[in-house]
């Protein structure tokens, strides 16, 4: 959170010097930082929320109160950035960091991955390890290696390694969104009003967000990861009936607004019971690494969607055409993994299979 709070100032340094390399260059380290702290915060979560239905409760209370920021953030941002200019939403930004650090601080306790049963169980199996005659630059790469490996090696064999492309899923249309939510709010020759209209369209994903995971609870059970897998793949399906229904709804804000709240309900289910398969099903000395896996292919998803859009949109091609390909590569995915919930692929695979998780922990 503190990194985050300092380098948002680079936005205000690239504004102010209208600077497209400082806008890149604090993007990245941003998303850099981003990258670290999302499996991290979600790896911590069993371990303070060890009991299944109080996982779900947990995980579900997480993306409510994002959903509600986002909420709250898409009106303020849309006032702040048509009265007070773009350069005042950065300041929040950096404000909320802060306040998140203080927030983090406050947590007390020591949380380990390891099962021990004494307090040097990790001490002692550091000292058993034989010292390398390299480099710690080279033993540091070594580690990583192993435990890349190691990883990659449990996902093959669980049983359900194919469900960390669940969220990709889902993440890939969220390009399209990045894309088309700015062409879908935009008012021709005036930016006030615009800026006020994409605050709105945010406020109705947020709102969607709260929606999605809670109507999802009543239909899923932790001690039952099947019905997980079966919430994401109707997650999808919503998402792509949403979508359908943008690509017929151009130049009718309320309706793409409706809509847009729809998608968001759709995407927040998978994003929730994705992130929550993998909680229940991982050991938890891996479960940081298997998050940290999906959530950088789920990235990788949603840069390819918004590269896709973006090519499409400037090679001409109209909104209403580039949401319609939304809706047809959700139907993909909707297919795809729906065929693997009907024919038992997934978890319950993995119920099948006994798995030993790699020493190391994350």
């Amino acid at each position: 959170d503190l990194a985050s709070a300092f380098v948002v100032l680079g936005y205000l340094v690239a504004i102010s010097t209208k600077s497209s390399t400082i806008l890149y260059a604090t993007s990245f380290a941003r998303s850099s930082i981003v990258a670290m702290y999302d499996p991290i915060t979600k790896s911590i979560v069993p371990m303070l929320v060890p009991k299944d239905e109080d996982l779900k409760k947990a995980v579900t209370c997480n993306a409510t109160a994002w959903s509600s920021m986002l909420i709250i953030g898409g009106v303020i941002s849309g006032k702040a950035a048509a009265h007070l200019g773009v350069e005042m939403c950065f300041v929040i930004d950096i404000l909320t960091y802060l306040a998140s650090a203080y927030i983090m601080s406050m947590v007390r306790g020591d949380f380990y991955t390891l099962k021990r049963t004494d307090a040097n169980d990790t001490e002692s199996y550091v000292a058993q390890q034989k010292p390398l005659s390299i480099s710690s630059i080279s033993r540091a790469t070594v580690s990583f290696m192993t435990m890349a490996f190691e990883t990659m090696k449990y996902l093959w064999n669980c049983g359900f390694g194919i469900l960390i492309f669940l969220k990709s899923s889902g993440s890939f249309v969220r390009g399209f969104s990045d894309i088309l939510n700015p062409t879908f709010s935009k008012i021709e020759g005036n930016d006030r009003a615009s800026s006020q209209r994409l605050g709105i369209i945010y406020s109705c994903i947020g709102i969607g967000c709260i929606i999605g995971p809670v109507l999802a609870n009543c239909g899923t059970d932790m001690a039952k990861p099947r019905t997980l897998q079966k919430a994401c793949t109707i997650g999808l399906t919503v998402m792509a009936a949403a979508w359908l229904g943008i690509s017929t709804a151009q130049g009718h804000f309320f309706l793409i607004c409706l809509l847009t709240a729809i998608r968001a309900i759709g995407g927040s289910i998978v994003w929730v019971n994705s992130t929550l398969l993998m909680q229940k099903l991982c050991s938890g000395n891996i479960l940081g690494r298997v998050l940290a896996l999906e959530f950088a292919f789920a990235m990788l998803s949603e840069a390819i969607g918004a590269w896709t859009a973006a090519s499409l949109q400037d090679g001409g091609t109209s909104a209403s055409t580039i949401a319609f390909w939304a809706a047809l590569a959700l139907c993909t995915f909707s297919l795809f993994w729906g065929t693997l919930y009907i024919f038992h692929y997934g978890t319950s695979t993995a119920a099948n299979r006994v798995v030993i998780a790699p020493l190391y922990g994350m």
